[in-house]
């Protein structure tokens, strides 16, 4: 835009001396110019104003000004940029006429141009008024207010590019979580075949901004595609084609971005460590590449006419916001508001496939789970297609959900599922006959599950790693380390809130002679069902950890040491009296000490309340195991 002012300034320059001295020159140099001028115009959208109009002035000041017949070609130029809806200060309108101050007679010449300036007021604008069909539909009545609220604001916060840039950057900051690696680098496609460019790097080395992968290991997604590891690179660094020096490279995975059948960019993620990638790796980065796949998408079609500019706004922050975000809870939440905003008196319903059931989340905060069988629904989810449903009181006794459901009092629905490896979707109903527009309700839906089913695979999967990461593999039950952190956590709440909070420490009795006479395995059984026997046992709120070997720890928040003995006893008596029985068919019996403490009373920090407790443990095995006890003060 600056180059455009700067030539529109030489330009103007070289009108005025033209007015002021004529050339004598050939008709057919203006008439040429002229029509490149036009061409340019017509073909360059982004064209200002003031460049067009000082660019004709010219040529036509060129060929001759009010004496040329050129003069006309001023007024197909002024309502070509006015159908474009550009804003013309009305100074620059009298531009041609500057000519005139060179003659006298120039009042012919004023009426003519005034007469066309005249016409160009008049003239409707195109721009920002086009003929829209009116069609009823569930958001009808929430347009003029979202147009006039966007209109109130004299600038938007940022420009639809850096949105989708913002987007792009969240989702490498989420690869850098999952994977700790020495490089992330996101390459996109640009005009000359082989040819990518850096759009985004987070490295701890020095990266080339320009990319050719006709050769190296990335030529491989010149005829492949999905996900390329390599956990044994001992070729040179620079030859992946993103380094401008030695890295060190060990090993690398990286994906194809892929739109229409066509790839449109690449993502690579790189270490210097011998730190092998495995399946589970693939699978996140195939995850987030398909929410990569999206953000590709919506940038190449961001310019489509059919998305009304406050949904595909919606469309945008809802991808802003999923692209970072590895919490299935905040995915949902998104979800949700995208779809308030997008469409008008609705019931929306959130569906995701867990196991055998669905998890069936509605949009006041109620849960259940669910077989989906014999429904409309349960139908649509097995074909993997999108349904709009104008009138449900034509349909076949069928359920919307499963034949137990409460009554939703739907007239209409829409629905649209997730694709990719998650089952489930998104389920809009309506107290109204005929309320949802079957291509362009449908549209916007099928673009919110497209951006939400990466998000929400994505969500599961770091939730299971997460699980992983913070469970015991045999028990499955909290290991030590969250353990530590849930006591420091659990501990300053107390404090915050003044309430109580004891510790349990528990440790199974003779546990080594088990493992001595009936081996590991049997030991290993019997530490699975003492976790699991617990677990039954105890409250939401307590949480329940492998501290080493045989022995256990429960924190218990708002809870005085009388009540943790109440619970320890309980638990006691119930491993006392369970029958364990191994897969050879042999029977055991075993009993737990448990020693209790209080934050408080028995200690004043995290260390001390451990040792607290274990003094109590240590006592109970003291005074002839299978007992609880309280800590000494």
């Amino acid at each position: 835009m600056n180059l455009q002012k700067g030539l529109a300034g030489l330009l103007f320059a070289g009108y005025l001396f033209l007015v002021f001295v004529p050339l004598n020159i050939s008709i057919w140099i203006p008439v040429t110019v002229l029509a490149i001028l036009y061409f340019l115009i017509i073909e360059w959208d982004d064209i200002s104003y003031y460049f067009a109009l000082t660019s004709i002035s010219f040529a036509v000041q060129l060929g001759g000004g009010l004496s040329s017949p050129l003069f006309v070609s001023y007024l197909p130029v002024l309502f070509l940029l006015k159908k474009r809806g550009l804003k013309l200060k009305f100074w620059w309108l009298i531009l041609p006429l500057f000519s005139l101050f060179a003659k006298i007679t120039f009042v012919p010449y004023l009426i003519f141009y005034g007469a066309v300036v005249f016409l160009y007021v008049l003239h409707p604008k195109v721009h920002g008024k086009r003929n829209i069909v009116t069609v009823k539909s569930a958001y009808d009545g929430e347009k003029m207010d979202i147009r006039e609220g966007l209109s109130e604001k004299k600038e938007l916060p940022s420009t639809i590019s850096n949105k989708i840039y913002d987007s792009l950057s969240a989702s490498v900051d989420i690869i850098i979580r999952m994977f700790n690696p020495f490089s992330v680098v996101l390459l996109v496609e640009k005009d000359q075949p082989y040819e990518f460019q850096v759009r985004i790097a987070r490295s701890g080395g020095e990266i080339e901004p320009l990319v050719e992968i006709n050769k190296g290991p990335l030529s491989w997604f010149l005829k492949n595609e999905g996900v390329l590891v390599n956990n044994d690179f001992s070729d040179s660094s620079v030859n992946l084609g993103y380094y401008k020096n030695e890295a060190n490279i060990q090993c690398f995975m990286a994906s194809s971005i892929r739109f229409n059948d066509e790839v449109v960019g690449i993502i690579v993620v790189d270490r210097t460590e011998k730190r092998p990638f495995d399946e589970r790796d693939k699978e996140l980065l195939s995850s987030v590449v398909k929410g990569l796949s999206t953000l590709f998408s919506l940038y190449k079609h961001m310019n489509v006419s059919m998305l009304e500019a406050f949904r595909f706004r919606s469309l945008l922050s809802l991808t802003g916001k999923v692209a970072g975000e590895i919490k299935l809870e905040e995915v949902r939440k998104s979800i949700f508001e995208t779809v308030k905003n997008s469409y008008r008196d609705v019931w929306t319903i959130f569906l995701l496939k867990e196991g055998n059931e669905y998890h069936v989340t509605e949009e006041d905060g109620r849960r259940y789970y669910q077989s989906l069988r014999k429904s409309i629904i349960a139908l649509a989810l097995e074909k993997n297609i999108s349904l709009c449903k104008a009138d449900l009181s034509k349909e076949t006794k069928r359920p919307i959900l499963f034949p137990e459901e409460r009554n939703f009092d739907a007239k209409s629905l829409l629905f649209s599922p997730f694709r990719g490896d998650v089952k489930g979707g998104i389920l809009l109903l309506s107290k109204n006959i005929d309320w949802f527009d079957r291509n362009n309700d449908l549209m916007i839906l099928n673009m919110i599950t497209d951006i939400a089913a990466s998000s929400v695979e994505k969500a599961v999967l770091y939730d299971y790693e997460r699980q992983k990461a913070i469970r015991d593999g045999l028990t499955e039950t909290y290991n030590h380390r969250f353990f530590q952190e849930m006591l420091d956590n659990k501990i300053a709440e107390a404090q915050r809130n003044n309430e109580p909070i004891s510790l349990l420490m528990i440790d199974l009795d003779n546990f080594k002679l088990i493992n001595d006479q009936f081996g590991h395995q049997n030991g290993d059984m019997i530490l699975r069902e003492v976790g699991r026997l617990m677990k039954e046992r105890i409250r939401a709120s307590d949480i329940l950890a492998r501290y080493g070997g045989e022995e256990f720890s429960i924190i218990l928040p708002k809870t005085a040491a009388s009540e943790g003995y109440k619970l320890a006893e309980n638990l006691r008596d119930t491993i006392e009296n369970k029958i364990f029985v191994s897969p050879e068919d042999i029977k055991f019996r075993i009993t737990i000490s448990i020693g209790v403490s209080e934050l408080g009373k028995h200690a004043d920090n995290k260390p001390d309340l451990i040792a607290a407790a274990d003094r109590g443990l240590y006592n109970a095995k003291k005074g002839g195991k299978n007992r609880t006890e309280i800590a000494e003060y």
